[in-house]
């Protein structure tokens, strides 16, 4: 009898499923969607078992809200759907999509980076036609993308990203998403699921993301670095997936917080590449802490390109880390004052009253080398 060996990779297998649990919407292009006139290739779909497909009830469901919805939320905005792979060894090359049913079979258009969108048609609606893929089931996590033209690169518009939110959980459904008690009791009484505080929401942007910052007029807020990588995620599954596919692309923003209206813009700030620097600067201090430290101060001792984390690590001690396979590590630094502190702290208390939160962060992105390559150091007071 022949021996049967079987590897079963727990970080890789769980990393897939919480994205496909959490990563709920939002994919955004890395590069422009082409014009009307940039040539799409046609594929089609042999009918065959265990296909990653969707309903197409589900993507009728979302235009009709899509339909209703934008002239509030986002009016210039334009609807498409996309197919995000969930594991590193999925291949996207030869993917083909359609909407497949008993007599109907419509080829759909792919576009860079994977989006499409999709016609009304009556008799796929009658036949409860899916629209099917040519990979196996659990391939890919299907989302909405909702996003307004015209945007400077790595921006984003708050109203197109609660429109979003709203679209795939009250109407298209397309990815798995976990929710706690509390979030059935509040929807139950009728409450807006994307205007619940203890709603989150993973996002990713067009390419691996420093910093988010909110722009209305003359108003401006950095958002913690809790916001980036999914930082809001449990404890335990971050302990047991570490890094995952995408996951140096995912940040959070406070679609809740009716004081930033839906013009806001999203900026994300990307990670750099930075060359080795020969800059001269001054020795570390032997300690400091981070509540009295300025941006002055730490720029004449910290050096992109050319200053070591250890040096970092030796003045203000141990940082949260998150390692991403490609070698960099995110290091974040963090205090926090007020009582604030102490309220998130309580379970359910700090999720229901969300109290303002006085928090200092210095942000570093640490190269393979153990290098500096990008910083920022922001004092926000927070709501969420």
């Amino acid at each position: 009898m022949r021996k049967i060996s079987t590897k079963f990779h727990l970080p890789e297998y769980a990393a897939g499923l919480l994205t496909s649990l959490f990563l709920n919407t939002g994919f955004a292009q890395t590069t422009p969607a082409p014009s009307e006139q940039a040539p799409l290739a046609r594929v089609e779909v042999a009918g065959r078992a265990d296909v990653d497909e969707r309903p197409y009830e589900r993507f009728v469901k979302a235009m009709d809200f899509f339909d209703a919805e934008s002239p509030k939320l986002a009016p210039q905005s334009k609807l498409r759907f996309r197919l995000v792979t969930k594991h590193r060894s999925a291949r996207v090359d030869e993917l083909k999509l359609a909407v497949t049913g008993p007599t109907v079979h419509i080829p759909l258009e792919l576009m860079p980076q994977n989006f499409f969108t999709i016609e009304r048609n009556a008799r796929a609606l009658h036949e409860d036609a899916t629209v099917r893929s040519n990979r196996k089931n659990g391939t890919f996590d299907w989302s909405v993308d909702v996003r307004t033209p015209g945007l400077p690169r790595n921006t984003r518009r708050l109203g197109d990203l609660r429109l979003q939110c709203r679209i795939e959980l009250l109407a298209a459904k397309l990815g798995q998403h976990v929710f706690s008690p509390l979030y059935f009791v509040q929807t139950a009484a009728g409450a807006d699921p994307c205007a619940l505080r203890n709603t989150s929401m993973l996002l990713i942007g067009d390419e691996p993301i420093f910093a988010v910052t909110l722009v209305q007029g003359a108003r401006r807020q950095v958002l913690p670095a809790a916001s980036l990588y999914g930082g809001s995620l449990p404890s335990w599954t971050k302990a047991i997936t570490g890094d995952w596919l995408g996951r140096d692309h995912l940040f959070e923003v406070p679609l809740w917080d009716a004081s930033w209206p839906d013009d806001t813009l999203v900026e994300l700030e990307p990670m750099r590449t930075v060359q080795a620097n020969a800059t001269e600067a001054e020795p570390p201090p032997a300690s400091e802490l981070l509540q009295s430290v300025t941006r002055e101060s730490l720029a004449r001792w910290v050096i992109e390109g050319r200053t070591s984390g250890k040096d970092v690590e030796g003045v203000f001690g141990h940082p949260e880390v998150i390692q991403f396979s490609h070698g960099d590590a995110s290091w974040v630094f963090r205090t926090e004052t007020g009582s604030g502190k102490i309220i998130s702290a309580v379970p359910v208390l700090g999720i229901l009253l969300k109290p303002e939160r006085k928090l200092k962060e210095l942000h570093l992105i640490i190269g393979p080398g153990g290098i500096v390559k990008q910083y920022q150091l922001e004092e926000m007071v927070l709501r969420f």
